[in-house]
């Protein structure tokens, strides 16, 4: 990847009113979607006004079932949606997002789909029958598997204000330590105040964590700009929010340490977007 500081900004940005977003998310009936839900009581210490907990299911039946988890507060706010396991070499990222998934909110809505690529992700490989995952999302243009299709349907649905993308490389972006890879770097969509989001975020790992090697120091890498067929290049060029893929090192680190730092990444970005998060 190509490191590129512009930061481009888009004049009235269509950012979603929170006020309207109270409801639930709109059934994929297209894919077979099932639904649970449950509800927190009153007495919960983070969020006193209720937060109800649902999960559905889509491709329920197939190799490639996907089951997304959905909290909802009774307090308006922004709608985040994470995704994980787009590599099935890749825990950190399917990991982070379960635990995400428990996560309290003081507001809004978050979604997670903690493990989009299941047949990559029990085989343990980085791709499925139709090769990577992350390359069938055109921008612009119907997404060319049916897993893709379906994924990109209920990311859709969700109508987002605020996306993450959960990955880990094998190497570190710019450190000739270690192998070539594009680890330890938060990499924004083009959308005005993600790339801020992602230095903001960067200087506070980089101050938290500091007792770890320089080259395990965190950066910004280049901005998405939606020229790629990849997931959250689409959702920048379609959707037009704040997005971020997130990429820890697997080089040298343990797995826990690398779920750490996804869910203080994630945390930290999602409050700079209007959540408060407990976790």
């Amino acid at each position: 990847m190509k490191q590129d500081d512009q930061e481009t900004s888009i004049s009235d940005h269509s950012r979603r009113s929170f006020l309207r977003k109270t409801g639930t998310t709109a059934a994929v009936s297209a894919l077979g979607v099932s639904q649970i839900g449950t509800v927190m009581g009153d007495k919960d210490e983070f969020c006193p006004i209720r937060q109800s907990h649902s999960q559905e299911t889509i491709l329920e039946g197939t190799e490639e079932e996907v089951k997304i988890y959905t909290t909802e507060s009774r307090i308006p706010g922004p709608t985040a949606v994470v995704v994980g396991g787009t590599h099935g070499i890749e825990p950190a990222g399917w990991k982070t997002a379960h635990a995400v998934q428990n996560w309290a909110i003081d507001s809004g809505k978050l979604i997670v789909l903690p493990e989009i690529n299941p047949v990559a992700i029990q085989r343990e490989t980085y791709v499925n029958e139709n090769g990577d995952l992350n390359d069938h999302f055109p921008p612009g243009s119907q997404p060319t598997t049916k897993l893709a299709r379906a994924l990109w349907q209920t990311i859709e649905a969700a109508d987002p204000d605020v996306f993450f993308s959960l990955h880990s490389s094998q190497g570190i972006l710019h450190e000739l330590a270690g192998p070539p890879g594009v680890g330890q770097a938060i990499y924004p969509t083009y959308i005005a105040g993600a790339r801020a989001n992602a230095y903001n975020t960067v200087q506070y790992m980089n101050n938290r964590f500091n007792s770890h090697r320089s080259i395990y120091d965190f950066k910004v890498g280049n901005t998405l700009y939606g020229i790629r067929p990849r997931l959250t290049h689409k959702v920048a060029a379609d959707l037009k929010i704040p997005g971020f893929l997130i990429e820890t090192t697997r080089y040298g680190t343990a797995l826990e340490t690398r779920v750490q730092w996804e869910k203080a990444i994630v945390a930290h970005l999602l409050r700079q977007n209007g959540m408060k998060v407990d976790y």
